[in-house]
């Protein structure tokens, strides 16, 4: 976390789509919506838009179609992460944990292809060309949107002229 942690206020009529959510997408949703709670201000493009003052615009992709709404950095919504952060009681529930755990993979990956893209000056349609894709994947992934295949991150990584590196680390223990 960079600092103070802001809780998010939604718009009333996204606060309506998100009642309409799948549980799957919602989880999405509220891993973005917690990378921007502690990135307010530097959590930018794909996943964000400054609009102005302390507003920001999150972005997020469901299943192939750009979702997002206005949000603002300061009141209501409490993601279930911030109600334990808060040492609120919230239900256990494994289900959720690994569908926002793939989330902030996706969206970790996402950041990952974003960042060497641009560091290398390249579109979204040269990335894609470069690697047998369409842009619409390539948005897809860098919005966090899907977990990219071991065989497909390989060919993202030549793309990008990038070596590839998978590792698997012990967990700690605590003493």
């Amino acid at each position: 976390m960079t600092g103070e942690r802001y809780t998010i206020e939604i718009e009333p009529e996204v606060r309506l789509r998100l009642e309409d959510l799948p549980a799957h997408h919602y989880v999405i949703v509220e891993q973005k919506v917690d990378r921007l709670a502690e990135n307010p201000t530097t959590l930018g493009e794909p996943y964000t838009r400054h609009l102005s003052g302390k507003l920001r615009e999150l972005r997020f992709d469901l299943g192939g179609s750009a979702q997002g709404g206005t949000v603002v950095n300061h009141a209501e919504w409490k993601t279930r992460r911030h109600r334990k952060l808060l040492g609120e009681e919230v239900e256990e529930n494994p289900e959720y944990d690994r569908l926002y755990e793939e989330a902030e993979l996706a969206h970790d990956l996402g950041q990952l292809v974003y960042d060497r893209r641009t560091a290398l000056g390249l579109s979204q349609t040269e990335l894609a060309e470069r690697c047998g894709m369409k842009q619409p994947q390539i948005s897809r992934i860098e919005g966090g949107g899907t977990v990219p295949t071991i065989p497909l991150l390989r060919r993202l990584a030549r793309a990008l002229d990038a070596e590839l590196t998978i590792e698997l680390t012990p967990h700690t223990q605590a003493a």
